[in-house]
């Protein structure tokens, strides 16, 4: 399924409350504001911006591709929490593939 490429942060650090090293990576996407399972969504209309974990690794991937690229993301197994999965890659959508 074909997202809209905004951008990616990583924040690594350590906690004031925990004083535990903290490495968070998470890829920002735009996604139909309609593609929701929320019981309480009346209405939706356009794009919605939505986070989802990623690989520290896939930030190189990412420095090339511009804001607003559409693409269709990798996955693999979150290793910190192997029940979820985390962004590892992208494929860029052709013009034509976009369109459909």
């Amino acid at each position: 399924m074909p997202f809209v490429f905004l951008g990616i942060t990583r924040d690594a650090g350590t906690s004031k409350n925990t004083q535990k090293p903290y490495d968070i990576c998470q890829l920002h996407y735009a996604d139909d504001a309609s593609n929701t399972s929320r019981p309480d969504r009346k209405a939706a209309v356009g794009l919605e911006g939505k986070t989802i974990a990623c690989s520290p690794d896939v930030i190189l991937k990412f420095q090339q591709l511009p804001p607003l690229s559409v693409v269709n993301f990798e996955f693999e197994p979150d290793p910190r929490s192997m029940e979820r999965n985390r962004v590892c890659g992208f494929k860029l959508v052709k013009q034509s593939e976009q369109a459909a």
